[in-house]
């Protein structure tokens, strides 16, 4: 069944768009920064929840960066999840 959003209203679930970032060293960390600051900050439209990397420090990394993000921005968020391979991820 699929019913409009109006019917759940601003809170329903398809309202946020959930982003997993794959690929977090340097280039990929750079991209889910300027995710961050630049839409995800403003809006709050999108959230990133998933961080992804076969370096497992590179995966720690990245979801504390985004954890302290939410959590500077004073935003409520979620553990972010970390996965080593992106078939998991997806």
């Amino acid at each position: 069944m699929v019913l409009p959003s109006r019917l759940l209203g601003a809170r329903s679930p398809g309202s946020t768009l959930r982003i997993g970032s794959i690929g977090v060293g340097r280039m990929g960390l750079g991209d889910m920064k300027n995710a961050l600051a630049a839409g995800l900050k403003a809006s709050g439209a999108a959230r990133v929840v998933a961080v992804c990397d076969v370096d497992a420090r590179r995966t720690a990394h990245a979801a504390a960066l985004v954890e302290r993000f939410y959590r500077e921005q004073k935003m409520p968020h979620e553990k972010v999840t970390t996965f080593t391979d992106f078939r998991e991820l997806l």
